[in-house]
């Protein structure tokens, strides 16, 4: 970790603190979500549209290090409507492109706490609360394709990308306290962008008849979702979502 140096001044030059440190990251951990969807495809064509609905929320805390905190949350909203075409390019093989909108809604906020390690007892805590708000709609393209294995089982992936039209809503607020004075600062920025995102998923499924009509289909990937030069807090970069999704649905 890089090595960080600061100097508190007065309004008249005196320097009242002078510290160094070191910058910490966060501890990320795994956390739940779901998706939720619902779809139907012509009896008479191989034509289908589908509705989705992701919802994930997760949060972090730092190491607690002589008092400072890092406190990091986010939750992620996401919202597909899509129609697809499946087609047979082998005998076990079938691939279906599909497009449609998505829509996307992501909110971050990280709170830091320091009580720096000083030669001067005037300085006691620095204090920063950064939020973000994402808020976009567009356009939904991707492929996925489905490789029959026997009994039932097959290997899928799919991968899809989008861009959506909305803006940033960001606000900094920053409180620097000492014995004899008390410093605040609060900037609100907005912001119109176009967000780009990649997903990537690829897994097992397994489907079974259960009836006339009616099948079961069980399903277990690995996914990536990548929302590139998406921070506006804490630094610049991606925001990208990795785990294990465990599904299942009924097709009648």
């Amino acid at each position: 970790m890089p090595d960080e140096f600061s100097d508190i001044v007065t309004s008249d030059g005196r320097v009242i603190s002078r510290f160094s440190g070191r910058g910490r990251e966060p501890h990320f951990k795994w956390s739940p979500g779901f998706r939720i969807g619902v779809g139907y495809e012509s009896s008479y064509s191989e034509w289908d549209i589908a509705a989705c609905w992701t919802h994930f929320r997760s949060h972090s805390h730092g190491p607690n290090h002589h008092g400072n905190k890092i406190q990091w949350k986010i939750n992620l909203d996401v919202i597909d409507l899509v129609a697809g075409y499946e087609f047979d390019l082998a005998p076990c093989f079938t691939l279906r492109p599909y497009g449609g909108l998505r829509g996307a809604r992501i909110y971050q906020n990280l709170r830091i706490r320091e009580f720096p390690s000083s030669i001067s007892t005037e300085l006691f805590t620095l204090n920063k609360k950064d939020q973000a708000r994402f808020l976009g709609i567009g356009p939904l393209f991707g492929v996925e394709g489905d490789w029959a294995m026997g009994c039932g089982f097959s290997v899928f992936t799919n991968v899809s990308l989008s861009w959506l039209y909305g803006n940033f809503h960001t606000r900094f607020g920053e409180f620097e306290g000492t014995s004899d004075t008390e410093n605040f600062c609060q900037i609100k920025r907005h912001l119109d962008a176009v967000q780009a995102v990649a997903d990537v998923a690829v897994g097992v499924r397994w489907q079974k008849c259960l009836c006339e009509n009616v099948q079961l289909l069980l399903e277990l990937s690995l996914e990536h979702h990548r929302y590139f030069d998406h921070n506006r807090i804490g630094g610049y970069g991606d925001v990208c979502f990795d785990g294990v999704v465990v599904g299942g649905g009924i097709e009648f």
